[in-house]
This record gives C-alpha cells, structure tokens and sequence, in this order.
C-alpha cells in the first residue's frame, strides 16, 4: 500500500534529508581528521566528533 503526502511534506522531508547529508559528510570529516592524530583512546578530538 502507498502512502501518499503532499507535496510541501515531501519538499520539506527533502530539505531535511540534504541537511542530514550534509552533517553526515562534515561529521565524518571530523572523525578522519580526528582519527588522523593517533591514539583513539585519549583523542578528545575524535570523542567530541
């Protein structure tokens, strides 16, 4: 069975989604960079990431 939504829920949802992507992308390029300085266990860096 569909589910059906309007077209300003379905707008909305895909701005929300490219948001999402994009905190995905940034967070993960946190944890690289963070990862990148060694030891995980006592990496602030990589803890806040």
């Amino acid at each position: 069975m569909a589910t059906l939504i309007l077209r300003d829920t379905h707008s909305a949802l895909e701005e929300k989604m490219k948001s999402l992507d994009k905190l995905k992308k940034k967070t993960s390029l946190k944890i690289r960079d963070a990862a990148s300085h060694g030891d995980l266990k006592e990496n602030a860096e990589y803890h806040a990431a």
